[in-house]
C-alpha cells in the first residue's frame, strides 16, 4: 500500500510539515524510513485531512512511498467530534493507560515503535519484551500490530500493581 491509496498526496504532505501540523522523524538506521505523527498544533487548529488523521504513528519509506505500518487514524473524544454519533450497538472495551506500541518489519524482523519515536523508552521496553518473549513469532510484513505498552517504568498515570 502507498501513502497515495489514503489520499496523501505529495503536495498535501509537504504543505502540512511546513505549516507544522505534522513532524517526521528519520529511522536511526534506515534514513529511507520515517515515522509521523500529527502535531499539537494540528489538534488545537483542528487542520483534519488525510494527512493529519492518518499521520498518527505512520511509518513509511520516503522515497517509494510505501507505507511500512498502519496504525488506526486518529480518533476524536465525544466531546471533539462534530459528525453524528453511530446508532449501531457500541462495543465496550477496557482502556489501560500507557503507550501505543506500533510494530513494523523491516529486513523480516519486527521492531517497535510508538506514536512520533523509533527510539522512545517505550518503544525499547516493547522491543526488549518483543525479542524476549515473541522472537519466533512469524508475522506477515504487511501486518501492524497495535498495543499498549504498560511497564514500570513508563508509567504515563495509572500505576499498575505488577507483580
Amino acid at each position: 500500500m502507498f501513502l497515495e491509496e489514503l489520499g496523501i498526496t505529495a503536495q498535501l504532505y509537504s504543505k502540512m510539515l511546513l505549516e507544522g501540523n505534522i513532524i517526521e522523524r528519520e529511522h536511526p538506521d534506515n534514513p529511507r524510513i520515517r515515522i509521523v505523527d500529527y502535531t499539537t498544533n494540528a489538534s488545537f487548529e483542528r487542520v483534519w485531512n488525510a494527512v493529519t488523521l492518518n499521520c498518527r504513528g505512520l511509518i513509511f519509506d520516503k522515497v517509494t512511498r510505501r507505507i511500512i505500518s498502519l496504525p488506526f487514524p486518529k480518533f476524536f473524544n465525544f466531546e471533539e467530534y462534530k459528525g453524528g454519533i453511530p446508532r449501531k450497538r457500541p462495543e465496550i472495551t477496557v482502556q489501560y493507560d500507557g503507550s501505543l506500541g506500533i510494530s513494523y518489519c523491516l529486513d523480516n524482523k519486527i521492531f517497535w515503535a510508538t506514536r512520533g519515536s523509533f527510539e522512545s523508552e517505550q518503544a525499547k521496553i516493547a522491543q526488549e519484551i518483543w525479542n524476549e518473549k515473541y522472537w519466533n513469532k512469524n508475522i506477515p510484513a504487511d501486518i501492524t500490530l497495535l498495543v499498549e505498552i504498560i511497564h514500570p517504568s513508563t508509567r504515563v498515570a495509572v500505576n499498575y500493581n505488577f507483580v
